[in-house]
Order: C-alpha cells, then sequence, then structure tokens
C-alpha cells in the first residue's frame, strides 16, 4: 500500500481577541451569519498581517523592497534544518554556537527556543530574547533562503529594533515568526510549507506554517488513513 509522510502544524491557532504585539491592532473574528439565525455561517476576519504565525518580506522594513505578491512562491516552502537556541552568558541568543551539523547545503533554518510555550498568553510579547550582536550577518553567511522562528520578532541586543530585520530583509531572506512545535524536532530536517496569502503590496502576511520530515526522520502513515 502507497505511504504518504506525516504533516505536522507549526502554526499558532488565530482567535478572537488573541495577544498581539504591543500596538498592534487586534484580532477579531465574528460570524455575520450563524447557524439557528440563518442558513448558514459565515464569518469576517480583521487582523494584523503580522499577528499569530506570519512571514515578513522585504517590503515590511525597505520602502523599494518585494511585497508578498512579488516574490516567487517557491520562496515560501523548503527543506529546513531545526537547531536548538544557545545563549551566551549575557542571555542572548548566540548564533555562532549553534550546533548546525545537520544542515544540507540549500537548507534554510528553522530556530527552536520554547517560547512558544508563552503562545495565547501577555507574556508571549513581554522580554522577547534577543540575539547576540553579528547575528543578522551570521545568518546571512549561512546563504539561506528563509528563517523561520518560535519567536514573535527578531532583534539584536544594543540594536535599533529594525536593524536586524534590516540585514535579513535586505538579503531577501524572509522571515517566518511564531512558530511553534520546534523543540521535539531539534537536529532533524523538515520540508516546510508557509505561503501568504496574495496581497498585492503587503509587507507580510499570515501563514499556516506546516511541513514533514525528510530523509530518514521521515514518519510514513498508508496512504488513506
Amino acid at each position: 500500500m502507497p505511504s504518504k509522510p506525516v504533516w505536522l502544524d507549526f502554526s499558532l491557532p488565530v482567535h478572537n481577541g488573541m495577544p498581539v504585539y504591543p500596538g498592534d491592532p487586534p484580532v477579531r473574528i465574528e460570524h455575520f451569519l450563524e447557524h439557528g439565525r440563518d442558513s448558514l455561517q459565515a464569518s469576517v476576519l480583521s487582523m494584523s498581517c503580522h499577528a499569530g504565525t506570519h512571514l515578513d518580506v522585504p517590503r515590511h522594513y525597505l520602502p523599494q523592497g518585494p511585497s508578498v505578491d512579488m516574490l516567487d512562491p517557491g520562496r515560501f516552502t523548503g527543506p529546513a534544518y531545526i537547531a536548538a537556541a544557545v545563549y551566551n552568558g549575557r542571555g542572548e541568543i548566540n548564533l555562532d554556537a549553534l550546533d548546525l551539523s545537520g544542515l544540507v547545503p540549500g537548507d534554510s533554518l528553522l530556530l527552536a527556543t520554547g517560547w512558544d510555550q508563552n503562545r495565547g498568553q501577555a507574556a508571549y510579547y513581554q522580554n522577547i530574547p534577543c540575539f547576540a550582536p553579528g547575528a543578522g550577518a551570521c545568518l546571512v553567511q549561512l546563504q539561506i533562503g528563509f528563517f523561520g522562528l518560535d519567536l514573535p520578532t527578531v532583534g539584536e541586543a544594543g540594536s535599533e529594533p529594525a536593524a536586524m530585520h534590516q540585514t535579513l530583509l535586505s538579503r531577501d531572506i524572509v522571515i517566518i515568526e511564531s512558530l511553534s512545535g520546534l523543540v521535539p524536532l531539534v537536529g532533524k530536517r523538515v520540508q516546510l510549507f508557509a505561503f501568504p496569502l496574495l496581497l498585492p503590496g503587503s509587507d507580510g502576511s499570515p501563514v499556516r506554517a506546516c511541513g514533514y520530515l525528510l530523509g530518514s526522520n521521515c514518519i510514513l502513515v498508508p496512504d488513506g488513513l
């Protein structure tokens, strides 16, 4: 019997009133048609393009950078290696100390910090771990197509909040933020899919980030189950 890979979901659930980055508009989901009153259910969704699991493209911080609709869809999928965050004595994430022994040429990088254990709480956006200086340049040297992590944003210690975004986005590295469930998969490779909505001119988009394990780690189930 043919087999298929087991799919993994790396996304945060989107729900009405969920915590958002301070200053961002609230997430609102309302039924304007409802069962019992109407003959069907239909909903309206209002949210920032950077709420929940989402991606940032160059337009986010670069006025002339490509927007979501200008990037090839292939930019939002590919093989990726999952590495565990390593911290220095100042509590900063030190990318120079990552174990990248399983990284294959052509892989992108997903960073597991475990911060997603705070999802759904106000603490998710408080005291977010930052990166050691030079982290952006370190990622550029890896020649990755995208950088994903389970933090809601990226930033280097001692720098302006925009600096690390600008370093990555100016080198055409897509940033995928607020992933979930990476820690149990540290040291493994996945095929990641994080397609945005087709939003002309947009700086980012919510995504349903999913994937499956690659290589000898791949878990298969019989087709039809």
